[in-house]
């Protein structure tokens, strides 16, 4: 009878200590806090920078690299910290984040001053462009 007690109050114990621990880790879930954070659904709720990575498969060299929302013409600065020549293994882009639900719009420049996009595409983290003569703009 006693090893009984003992093990039922074991359990009432244990159950009252893992309930009181997820309670806790919800609500630090609820604040923000953890190990792992999702990806903000707007620019104003992070600081955090997303990257993306450029491969050059045009022929030249890019010298710049520019993203804007599709539809729209709003470029902005250029991204890429230094030249990617042709050949060259893919390059790192770091972006603010953005919004998810919408698709974007990759420009590139090459040393030729020619420009070359994608568009529509569907931004997120860890993707890889291939831009390509195909992507030339005339």
């Amino acid at each position: 009878m006693r090893k009984i007690k003992v093990v039922f109050l074991t359990l009432l114990l244990f159950t009252v200590i893992t309930a009181d621990s997820q309670e806790g880790q919800g609500e630090a879930r609820r604040r923000g806090e953890g190990r792992t954070r999702s990806l903000p659904r707007s620019e104003a709720e992070s600081p955090e920078k997303i990257s993306i990575y450029i491969k050059n498969e045009t022929g030249y060299t890019i010298k710049a690299v520019f993203i804007c929302k599709a539809g729209e013409n709003k470029w902005g600065d250029n991204l890429l910290e230094n030249p990617l020549r042709e050949g060259d293994r893919t390059t790192a882009i770091s972006i603010d984040p953005f919004d998810s639900d919408s698709k974007y719009n990759i420009r590139v420049q090459d040393v030729g001053e020619d420009f070359y996009t994608r568009k529509n595409i569907d931004l997120k983290r860890g993707l890889v462009v291939t831009m390509t003569s195909d992507d030339l703009e005339f």
